[in-house]
C-alpha cells in the first residue's frame, strides 16, 4: 500500500472494532498488516479512539536503567505492549507505583 494512501471502510472497521477493545496492540497491528504500526496509532488518534485500561494489561517491569545522560535521573524501561521506551523520574516513584506508557496507555506496576 502507497503511502498516504486512503483508508478503506473496511479497515477503518477493524480500526474500530479492534482498537478500543481489549486486544493487544499487536493483535490490532495484525489485523492490519497494510498498514504501520505508527499508520494505525495515528489514524486512532485523528478518529478520537482511544486503547482501554484494563488490569489484565497491567505488567510487571522486570529489568530497570538508572538513566543519567543530560542530567536526567530517573528509570527507563520498554512497554511490553507497544516496545516504546518509557522514562520515569526517580523522585514520582513510590515504593509500589503504576506507571503509563506515554505512547500506548499500557499500565505496568513498579516494585522496589
Amino acid at each position: 500500500m502507497a503511502k498516504g494512501e486512503e483508508w478503506t471502510g473496511e479497515e477503518l472497521e477493524r480500526l474500530k472494532a479492534f482498537y478500543t477493545s481489549d486486544a493487544s496492540f499487536e493483535e490490532v497491528v495484525n489485523e492490519l498488516p497494510l498498514r504501520s504500526p505508527n499508520a494505525i496509532r495515528l489514524k486512532a488518534s485523528r478518529l478520537g479512539l482511544k486503547r482501554p485500561i484494563l488490569p489484565q494489561r497491567i505488567n510487571q517491569i522486570s529489568s530497570l536503567i538508572l538513566s543519567g545522560d543530560g542530567g536526567l535521573r530517573g528509570y527507563v524501561f520498554r512497554c511490553s505492549e507497544c516496545g516504546g521506551l518509557v522514562h520515569v523520574d526517580e523522585p514520582d516513584l513510590e515504593e509500589s507505583s503504576l506507571v503509563r506508557c506515554g505512547s500506548c496507555g499500557a499500565l505496568s506496576h513498579f516494585v522496589f
